[in-house]
């Protein structure tokens, strides 16, 4: 069916739900932040957001819709039914993107639909190579990353244009933080805010941490950076069937160190990763702080873990988190800490969280070693 027999309407989500978007909200300035080095963006209204997105979805945007719709119904190509309505809801605004929840209802059920809206400078560019980044990395890690739908741009005003990442929307996935008190924050738009204490949340870091090797190439070093937890980038469902975690953007690919010894580098990608997992903001917006020591061990168990998993679909190093285990249960504590001195020294001066690597690496490398020094490496075996 054509655009026409398809109704758009516009939500703006709101603690305890949703409202819909009418008058003075419409009127209403977008959340924006200018990146470092870039000037600020001149104001948008909730009204042009919406409506640029009506314009990606529909006339020769409806192309992109179906397939999209067709896609999340499990569909073997783009969907042909009635659309009868797709409700636009914007969620929140980060630095890149104004991600909206899409629902698209149609005559087999309701398909939703997750698009990162940009508008900065910054944020078109994403647009564009994370496309092309996940669409690279489609396949590595089934389930880690969103599935890519499409991208689509649209004119806003004064030779600007607004574009969409559109990708799978995980649904009852929830945006988890520090709590400030030992556990993590999960922010269930549902249930609302609960607590998990660190014996429920260390599933939630293995999970994180299985996912992040799982996308690590030890030929090349190459794993998926720029991720920020602080910025809710890793999305978590806790029920009564378990833990499942999923990772919302691959902003880039990047490492380390030059491909060289492969155990060397994965030593670096797993020292990073397991530093920079723990990092975050208590609740999401307030001062940094550092995941506990309890999180070390279910971070490494997921980088191990996940690692082994990569080894046994490639066929490529099979023995490496056999290899990097036996390495660092034998560095000590003493060369441990001074190796998490070193990577805190490398970083770039010029972002937020580096002084809190510099002032965390030791006490990470002090965690690490006190987990070797009381726990059998065949704990991660």
């Amino acid at each position: 069916m054509s655009a026409p027999d398809t109704r758009f309407t516009r939500v703006v989500a709101m603690e305890g739900g949703a409202a819909p978007a009418g008058g003075e909200v419409l009127e209403a300035p977008l959340p924006l932040s200018a990146r470092p080095g870039e000037d600020a963006t001149a104001p948008v209204t909730f009204g042009q957001y919406f409506e640029a997105v009506i314009r990606m979805l529909s006339g020769p945007g409806e192309v992109l819709l179906r397939r999209a719709v067709g896609a999340a119904l499990s569909c073997p190509g783009p969907y042909k039914g009635l659309i009868t309505e797709v409700e636009i809801r914007s969620e929140r605004h980060g630095a890149f993107y104004h991600p909206a929840r899409i629902r698209a209802v149609t005559g087999d059920g309701p398909a939703l639909l997750a698009g990162n809206v940009a508008v900065s400078p910054s944020g078109l560019a994403l647009v564009e190579s994370e496309g092309k980044l996940l669409t690279a990395l489609s396949g590595q890690a089934p389930s880690g990353l969103p599935a890519l739908y499409g991208t689509a741009r649209a004119p806003l005003d004064q030779g600007r244009e607004t574009r969409m990442l559109l990708v799978e929307w995980f649904e009852d996935f929830s945006e988890f933080h520090l709590d400030g008190g030992g556990g993590i924050s999960v922010w269930d738009d549902d249930r609302g805010h609960f607590t998990l204490g660190p014996d429920r949340a260390a599933g939630v870091y293995e999970a994180a941490g299985r996912i992040l090797a799982l996308y690590y190439d030890p030929d090349t070093a190459l794993g998926v950076t720029g991720w920020n937890q602080a910025a809710g980038d890793f999305v978590a469902r806790v029920d009564g069937n378990g833990t499942q975690v999923r990772l919302v953007t691959a902003r880039a690919l990047g490492s380390l160190t030059e491909p060289g010894d492969v155990l060397s580098d994965a030593f670096w990608f797993v020292l990073n990763t397991s530093l920079r997992l723990r990092l975050d903001r208590v609740l999401g917006t307030g001062p940094w702080g550092l995941a506990g020591d309890w999180s070390v061990a279910p971070i490494l168990r997921g980088l191990l873990a996940g690692l082994s998993a990569r080894a046994a679909r490639t066929g490529r190093h099979p023995d490496l988190s056999r290899n990097l285990l036996e390495l660092l249960s034998g560095l000590g504590e003493e060369r441990l800490e001074a190796a998490c001195r070193v990577l805190a020294g490398s970083c770039d001066p010029c972002r937020s969280e580096t002084s809190l690597l510099a002032a965390c690496a030791t006490a990470h490398g002090q965690a690490l070693g006190s987990l070797f020094q009381a726990e059998s490496p065949d704990l991660w075996g």
